[in-house]
């Protein structure tokens, strides 16, 4: 069974580096995922709220939203399917079958399981994310922080309305004042583009 799992956390992941919330990575389920079109829906987030596990509908009104995947992610997350197919038919019964003792639970197969089938906690998600930047010798940065990097240095190039829907933002002016900071590179390209337009060279 740990096969899944490792599988699982992988994609959990890619998917926070893809610039998805925690809620909106533990809220996917397998319904939300089509293999066949390459993408995502984000309907839903699985959040913490005063320490209770609750289903939420999308941050804001552009949170519902349907992103492309990369051919490695379907790939691993066609993998990923399988196992946990495998794996429920092995177990019988008794895989998923703590959901019934989850209040949150309303229905419908998750994509981000431990090795039982049961959707991981959001807090442990998070502590589990530290301990692997730890082992791996990275600085550490929280969820959150991993989800500032595709949205800003990550898409430099890309203009800003796109990486707002991307992000699922009310609108682009808070990905701009939230997000995106100009480098020294940027302010440097900037300046050339104004001497071009000045004709100082």
């Amino acid at each position: 069974m740990a096969r899944s799992w490792a599988c699982s956390s992988v994609i959990a992941w890619r998917l926070s580096l893809y610039g998805l919330r925690r809620g909106e990575v533990l809220g996917l389920r397998w319904s939300d995922i089509d293999l066949r079109a390459s993408t995502l829906t984000v309907n839903q987030a699985r959040v913490l709220v005063e320490y209770q596990v609750r289903i939420e509908e999308p941050k804001s009104r552009n949170g519902k939203r349907t992103l492309p995947l990369d051919g490695e992610l379907v790939a691993a997350l066609a993998t990923l399917c399988k196992r946990q197919l495998d794996e429920s038919a092995g177990a019988g019964a008794a895989y998923r079958s703590g959901l019934a003792g989850l209040d949150w639970y309303q229905g419908g197969e998750y994509v981000i399981t431990d090795q039982a089938g049961i959707p991981v906690h959001p807090e442990w998600y998070s502590d589990e994310f530290g301990r692997l930047l730890k082992r791996a010798g990275l600085r550490r940065i929280t969820l959150h922080d991993s989800r500032h990097d595709p949205d800003a240095d990550g898409a430099r190039g890309v203009p800003i309305s796109i990486i707002s829907k991307w992000a699922g933002h009310y609108d682009s002016a808070f990905t701009q004042k939230t997000y995106v900071h100009a480098s020294d590179e940027d302010l440097q390209r900037g300046q050339a583009a104004l001497a071009r337009i000045h004709k100082i060279v």
